[in-house]
Order: C-alpha cells, then sequence, then structure tokens
C-alpha cells in the first residue's frame, strides 16, 4: 500500500468512526434537534480530545 493510499485509508477510517459517533448518539437521543445533536458531538468530541499534547 502507497503511502497515499494509507493516508486515504486513514480518513474513510475516520469518517466511518464519526458516522458511528454520530449514529449512536442519534439512536440514544431521537428526541433531539439535529442542531442539539451537532452541539452534542462538539462537546463529545472536545471530551475525546488527547490533552497530553
Amino acid at each position: 500500500m502507497t503511502p497515499g493510499e494509507k493516508l486515504l485509508k486513514a480518513f474513510e477510517l475516520s469518517d466511518m468512526a464519526n458516522t458511528a459517533f454520530r449514529d449512536g448518539h442519534r439512536a440514544s437521543n431521537p428526541e433531539l434537534s439535529e442542531a442539539e445533536l451537532h452541539q452534542l458531538y462538539l462537546e463529545k468530541r472536545l471530551q475525546c480530545q488527547n490533552r497530553n499534547y
């Protein structure tokens, strides 16, 4: 696999993880609007950041 292919695969996997993350929150919180789900997504993403840097 070339370096370019590896990079494309990394982006693909990242997109899949983000989709699963969002879908899980949507399933757990069906009463929330899209804007509220997006805000929840952003808050949860901040919690997942590696703060060792």
